[in-house]
């Protein structure tokens, strides 16, 4: 919508236009400077041509930043879209890599532990439109940024205690206390990690819905965004997630399917 305040600007505009117009039309005729039925109707003249003519530049003006700020919208769910894929991958094998993580610290093994950072990106929301999805992949961001520090935490201190029973600088016992409140701060993050690769895979099916958009344009404008979620997106969203849980559900088993594979075609080590 064009504001009240713009339209007045672009009057006023418009106004100092027609005033250097009528002046330019008196000087270059040549005639005194006489107001008389003609010379106002020539100005009037002037003066429309002036308007319109300013009024179609900043309306095309309008239109361009819309159709840039909608095409920016879209692009950035894309990217959102390429980003949440990689979040709920790495968060699936950070998952498996804990579980081996805490088998290995139960039975009193010395680990070389390290996993790979959750990727997150704050930047990627700037462009978007969609007030709602902003604040839910603003949420799932932050949880992702809490998360890796966390993780940085709890192993720095397992690599901490790691060392001190490495140089024989602690006792035993201690380093099985400090184990043991490591496994079970780990068992706490992967409860974290399943939680939030759970919305992250509802995000990827809101951004899925909002794509969809694109399809909707209006003349000139183009696409146009809506600026909430909608009375029916719960019911969308179900049937999207319905869709998406399927494809991940295969994206699984094929890729099991070809661990398993690989581990077949391992040559046996002889006892």
């Amino acid at each position: 919508m064009i504001s009240l305040k713009k339209l007045i600007n672009w009057a006023l505009y418009a106004l100092v236009l027609f005033l250097f117009a009528l002046i330019a039309f008196f000087i270059f005729s040549n005639k005194a400077f006489i107001l008389t039925a003609q010379t106002l109707s020539d100005g009037i003249i002037a003066f429309f041509g002036a308007f319109f003519a300013f009024i179609f530049v900043k309306f095309s003006d309008w239109l361009s930043v819309i159709r840039k700020s909608n095409a920016s919208h879209f692009n950035a769910l894309v990217k959102i879209e390429r980003l949440l894929n990689r979040i709920v991958s790495r968060l699936e094998r950070n998952i498996l890599l804990c579980r081996d993580d805490i088998n290995a610290l139960r039975s009193m093994k010395i680990l070389v532990w390290n996993l790979p950072p959750v990727p997150y990106s704050y930047e990627l929301g700037d462009d978007v439109k969609n007030i709602d999805f902003i604040n839910d992949f603003f949420t799932l961001t932050l949880d992702i940024e809490t998360l890796n520090n966390d993780i940085n935490t709890i192993i720095s201190m397992y690599e901490e205690i790691k060392s001190l029973i490495i140089n024989k600088t602690v006792t035993p016992e201690t380093y099985k206390a400090n184990v043991a409140f490591s496994t079970m701060r780990v068992a706490e993050i992967i409860k974290f990690m399943e939680n939030y690769q759970s919305e992250a895979i509802k995000l990827s099916a809101r951004v899925r819905i909002l794509l969809k958009e694109r399809k909707q344009r209006i003349f000139l404008i183009g696409a146009l965004p809506k600026k909430h979620y909608g009375k029916d997106f719960d019911k969308y969203l179900k049937e999207e997630l319905t869709i998406l849980e399927k494809e991940i559900a295969i994206s699984r088993r094929k890729s099991q399917e070809e661990i398993d594979r690989i581990k077949k075609s391992e040559p046996k080590t002889e006892q």
